[in-house]
């Protein structure tokens, strides 16, 4: 039963599907394995329980950037094509 089915699927399809999965197996071998966090890495037992001091107050306005200054005007030139 199995043989009449196979012989049923071209021959070009098998192999793209097993082209296919050799070339995938193929990158995920070339993976590099994770990495170990360090032991300087950030973690929570680590983090401090109480604020480091008291939070500012949120700013109510914002100094202006100065006003822009006009630039010399550019050359212009004209092309006449005949």
């Amino acid at each position: 039963m199995v043989l009449k089915v196979l012989a049923m699927v071209p021959l070009a399809f098998l192999r793209n599907r097993v082209l296919s999965a050799v070339v995938v197996t193929l990158i995920a071998a070339c993976a590099q394995p994770p990495l170990k966090p360090s032991t300087q890495h950030v973690a929570r037992e680590n983090a401090p329980t109480q604020p480091a001091g008291d939070i500012p107050p949120p700013l109510t306005s914002l100094p202006l950037p100065p006003p822009p200054k006009p630039a010399p005007r550019q050359e212009t030139y004209s092309v006449v094509v005949n």
